[in-house]
């Protein structure tokens, strides 16, 4: 079995970079006012993305630019603590 050297395939990004996130709810208002809430100051874009078959989820696409891993990562986990989302990625 082939071991993998995962640091060696540690994304490598030049910040400032604009960076995407998918966030997942049940309610598209919800999610909107959650990310407002999260990003009162910066500027980002928040577009619908997909709904789920049943039509009890919704997914949006929120882009934005990051300076750098930290506020990537901090953002991340921000919309993560947000009842309103049940998922990020």
């Amino acid at each position: 079995m082939q071991k993998i050297d995962f640091e060696s395939k540690k994304l490598k990004l030049a910040y400032p970079c604009e960076w995407q996130y998918k966030i997942i709810g049940t309610n598209q208002q919800e999610l909107q006012q959650a990310v407002k809430r999260v990003l009162p100051k910066k500027k980002y874009t928040l577009s619908p993305s997909k709904q789920s078959q049943g039509g009890k989820y919704f997914s949006m696409n929120l882009k934005l630019t990051v300076q750098n891993e930290g506020e990537r990562n901090q953002v991340y986990q921000t919309l993560k603590g947000c009842s309103e989302i049940k998922m990020v990625l």
